[in-house]
């Protein structure tokens, strides 16, 4: 993806509610939901919420770790110091590969969040990266359960992301990894562009507040055309 010009705000983050929650290996997180309001993390899904961040120092350029249960996706998160390339084609170990890295657009913050925080993964033949991603577009996923939640744990905090928007697009139609907003009209009018895109009937949301933090995940689909993008 292109990144846009002209990002200006970096807002405070809302905390709607935070969650104390044991994990598997005994110790204690405090889940900080920064969008519309979640449930509390099941027993059977709690190994997706825990990051062990002493092993993050292995790897250059890690960020976070994002973690998606319903869709089984569990990477870190990369981020280049300038640009969107450096990770585009490199693997963690800093190696050629295709299939690249999980990464956050360069212009975000990922430990205090910005008002959107861009991240990015290949939709990999093999179902890996964010490949999984494409399960949002099929009715069935959600007939069991209409929610979804992305975990996105940083440095410092432990973010909880309801979904409340899935749409393909192409690259002119709509600026969905702009990471700042001039004032809180025009972040309004985003969030109303990117409900108004949304191809997810199924989808339960509350209204999504103003001052909240938002996740965009895109991913390639159309030969590089377009876009499957999450919020």
């Amino acid at each position: 993806s292109v990144t846009p010009t002209g990002d200006t705000e970096t807002s405070t983050t809302t905390v709607v509610e935070e969650v104390p929650v044991t994990t598997t290996e005994g110790t204690t997180e405090s889940f900080v939901t920064t969008a519309a309001p979640v449930y509390l993390p099941t027993d059977v899904e709690v190994e997706y919420y825990a990051s062990d961040r002493n092993t993050w120092s292995m790897f250059n350029g890690v960020v976070g770790e994002i973690n998606i249960p319903r869709l089984g996706i569990k990477r870190l998160v990369f981020q280049g110091l300038f640009d969107n390339e450096e990770f585009l084609y490199v693997n963690e170990f800093g190696e050629e590969d295709i299939n690249g890295c999980i990464f956050g657009d360069y212009r975000n913050n990922f430990n205090i969040l910005d008002a959107n925080n861009v991240i990015y993964g290949h939709n990999m033949k093999d179902g890996t990266m964010f490949a999984p991603l494409l399960n949002l577009r099929d009715t069935a996923f959600f007939e069991d359960d209409s929610e979804v939640l992305i975990y996105f744990n940083s440095e410092g905090y432990n973010n909880i992301f309801k979904v409340y928007s899935v749409y393909e697009i192409d690259l002119t139609t709509f600026n969905f990894i702009q990471t700042g907003f001039a004032d809180e009209q025009a972040k309004q009018d985003f969030i109303d562009k990117s409900q108004s895109l949304n191809i997810a009937d199924a989808l339960i949301f509350e209204d999504v507040p103003l001052d909240a933090k938002l996740i965009t995940l895109s991913t390639c689909t159309n030969y590089g055309k377009n876009r499957f993008v999450v919020h």
